[in-house]
This record gives structure tokens, sequence and C-alpha cells, in this order.
């Protein structure tokens, strides 16, 4: 007897964190992010600001960054984009600008 389907994994989800103090300028085809509580400065291209100015307007899962980053960028969620979201993610986790959601469950 074949086993019935599990529900699916529910993703993790990730926001700002609220420890930090994000303020960026865009100049020409990047951006400058500074930190403002530790006073760190980076840079950032076009796809990382969109991707902090998603997290900006609430948590989000990888689908729905990438569905967002899609729309903003007009064109259809693809795998490759899926994988640079997901490094960025992981990026901004290392640097602790993000931070993953506790689960509700």
């Amino acid at each position: 007897m074949p086993e019935a389907p599990r529900p699916a994994a529910a993703q993790p989800a990730w926001q700002l964190n609220p420890l930090v103090e994000l303020h960026w300028r865009v100049l020409g085809d990047s951006c400058v992010v500074l930190e403002a509580v530790s006073g760190e400065t980076a840079t950032a291209d076009a796809l990382e600001a969109a991707t902090l100015a998603c997290f900006e307007t609430a948590p989000h899962t990888l689908d729905q960054l990438v569905a967002a980053l899609a729309s903003d960028l007009s064109v259809e969620p693809n795998p490759e984009l899926q994988d640079k979201a997901s490094g960025l993610v992981q990026q901004f986790l290392a640097t602790g600008w993000l931070q993953e959601l506790e689960s509700g469950g």
C-alpha cells in the first residue's frame, strides 16, 4: 500500500534583526549600507538592496522572498533567483542583519 503524502515542512521565515538599525543610500548601481548601532558600513548591489527592502516590509520565507524579488525585477521566479536569494539570506544571517523567526508550533 502506498504511503500517504506527508505535509510539506514549514519553511523558515526571517525578519530584520530588531537590534540593528540599517540605513542605506543608493549611489548609481550600488548602495552603501550603514548599520548605525555598530557603525559598520558595507556596500550592496541592487539585488542585495532589494532583498533588504523586502524584509523591511515584513518577514519572508524563501518562497515569499523569491516571489517578491521576481515581481520587483519583472521576471518569473526561477532556480537562479532562488539560489541567489538563498545565498543573500545566509549572508545577512551571518552579518546579524536578519534573524530567523521563532516557530509558533
